[in-house]
């Protein structure tokens, strides 16, 4: 008799890094031994997910607390019983909230990965506690939650989030294989950037977390050492407005490029000849191995799971968080020092290529989905195939 496919419906909310991260992780999934579903926000594309998932619905949820949530649970939860799947695996603090809550009393394996906590979020310290709140709450209702680095881990366990057996580190991965076959990238010339002059760039939404707000004063002190440089923000977000205002009061408009939302960041990035993330908190940062992939040497922040990936002076520089004079300082130390810029990037490639490759990361989910469902005796039976 032919074994059956393990079912399992993910539910995630947070677009951006949770979505590239879903597209690579369900592409290596082995697709004769799991049927996976896609349960999104509207924030999503669903496109992206063509012959990768058996089946996508969107669910509209936002980011914030709200009387919404309570719909999207309910939606939820008509889908677990309408495609009854043998695992149900939330990704991101929100989705993780809406889909313990729609699971509750279904029998299943719940996982949830917080793709970085939402309690270390630079906000007000009354949001902080109400999000270790939910968190403590909701945890009770999942078998599993699935860390994406050892530093999350450990921040779960200071929180007292939930006992330390109730958690597991797959360590995250980017697609490896893609990368290496990207397309090439866009010419100076397109960009309106000159040959032969330094580059330095951050690939991130435009958003609190990325800090490009710190990444332009970064430039404004780069940019008065050295004249000559370009600056590159690659991405989309909520501050948009507010970082061309800053650009044109300082009358950097010749240097500093932001190309606005793209599904092809890694074009851009090729350009650059330091890479930069300034991230204020960060749950892993997949933007680092992509990096390191391209041979770029990175200035990234010592914050979180970030200086697990970047180890100072071995592949890369750290700096504080929130503080442009160091960042310019890493910035300039790498563009005058070619003997050091050398070093960092082949170490970094030769790191990323050894520990950060998706194949891995989708191997190892798929031993933790076939223990937990031997462990919970759960059978996927053949009528799971044809229910829509």
């Amino acid at each position: 008799m032919n074994q059956q496919k393990i079912r399992v419906m993910h539910v995630a909310q947070s677009a951006g890094g949770v979505e590239q991260y879903l597209v690579s992780l369900l592409k290596y999934m082995n697709r004769d031994r799991f049927d996976n579903i896609l349960v999104c926000s509207q924030d999503f594309t669903p496109s992206r997910f063509d012959g990768i998932v058996s089946h996508c619905e969107v669910v509209p949820m936002q980011r914030e607390v709200g009387r919404k949530d309570a719909k999207a649970a309910r939606t939820v939860r008509k889908l677990i019983r309408q495609y009854r799947p043998d695992i149900v695996y939330a990704h991101s603090s929100k989705a993780g909230a809406i889909m313990r809550m729609a699971n509750v009393g279904v029998r299943n394996i719940c996982l949830y990965n917080p793709h970085g906590w939402a309690f270390n979020m630079h906000c007000s310290a009354k949001k902080q506690r109400l999000y270790r709140a939910v968190e403590r709450m909701t945890a009770p209702l999942c078998d599993r939650i699935i860390c994406v680095s050892e530093a999350e881990r450990q921040s779960a366990l200071a929180a007292r989030i939930c006992r330390d057996s109730k958690l597991s580190v797959i360590v995250n991965g980017v697609d490896i294989a893609k990368i290496d076959s990207r397309p090439a990238a866009f010419t100076r010339a397109q960009l309106g950037i000159p040959e032969k002059v330094p580059v330095i760039g951050m690939v991130g939404r435009l958003s609190g977390q990325k800090a490009p707000d710190v990444f332009l004063k970064m430039a404004k002190r780069v940019h008065e050492q050295r004249p000559d440089a370009h600056f590159i923000l690659v991405g989309g977000g909520e501050m948009i407005s507010e970082l061309q205002g800053w650009i044109a009061k300082n009358r950097m408009q010749a240097c500093v490029h932001i190309t606005e939302w793209t599904t092809e960041p890694l074009r851009y990035a090729d350009l650059f000849d330091v890479a930069v993330l300034l991230s204020r908190w960060e749950g892993f940062g997949l933007v680092l191995p992509e990096y390191m992939l391209l041979q770029k040497p990175v200035v990234a922040t010592k914050v979180d799971a970030i200086p697990t990936i970047i180890r100072d002076g071995h592949n890369g520089l750290l700096v504080p968080p929130d503080n442009p004079e160091a960042a310019a300082k890493a910035v300039l130390r790498l563009l005058g020092d070619s003997n050091l810029r050398e070093r960092l990037k082949a170490q970094a490639e030769r790191d990323a290529r050894e520990q950060y490759n998706i194949k891995r990361v989708a191997d190892e989910h798929s031993r933790l989905f076939e223990r937990l469902v031997k462990s919970k005796n759960i059978n996927p039976s053949p009528a799971k195939e044809e229910r829509q």
